[in-house]
């Protein structure tokens, strides 16, 4: 892999703001593309897991061992080993 060419500072601020353009045009396009993502139909009886969570709420029954709450299996604390 070859280095970069070495370029005065000037040059370097030109190049530099060249990129920031480019990069600007680059996240309003990802941004559209995410805007038009959003609204795809969506298909009959299908939810997310946000809409499942947002219509049975917080205090549903979660399952153990995913979320936290549970020890991994073998992982033991050896102040209590005898």
């Amino acid at each position: 892999m070859s280095l970069p060419e070495v370029v005065t500072r000037e040059e370097w601020l030109v190049a530099r703001k060249d990129l920031l353009v480019w990069e600007k045009e680059m996240t309003r396009r990802l941004d559209t593309l995410s805007a038009d993502r959003r609204w795809l139909p969506m298909v009959p009886g299908y939810r997310t897991a946000r809409q499942r969570l947002l219509a049975t709420g917080l205090d549903r029954p979660r399952p153990t061992g995913r979320l936290g709450g549970a020890q991994r299996p073998g992982v033991q604390d050896p102040s209590f080993s005898e």
